[in-house]
């Protein structure tokens, strides 16, 4: 498995073997198959800029998962949910 970002600043659609489809926002990145790396649009998006290999997986994976963590430190307390209400009220 590989790595690849997407470098521009709008969402990209990544066509991938099998009739798949990758969906990048600005930014953003997702693995992807060595057998899809090989594949002639993901080598054109690549060679154009469009995305870009990340050279350590595992550190950009961590920092990715870091940004979007919805950890909430509630001290014993349920989490609130914004516009879920319960019952009859």
């Amino acid at each position: 498995m590989t790595i690849v970002r997407n470098r521009t600043v709008r969402p990209v659609r990544v066509p991938l073997p099998g009739g798949h489809v990758l969906h990048l926002g600005p930014g953003k990145s997702a693995e992807v198959t060595d057998r899809a790396i090989d594949g002639p649009t993901v080598r054109r998006l690549l060679e154009d800029g469009t995305l870009a290999l990340d050279a350590e997986p595992g550190a950009a994976h961590a920092r990715e998962a870091a940004l979007t963590s919805a950890h909430v430190a509630t001290h014993g307390h349920a989490p609130r949910t914004a516009g879920l209400v319960k019952g009859d009220r």
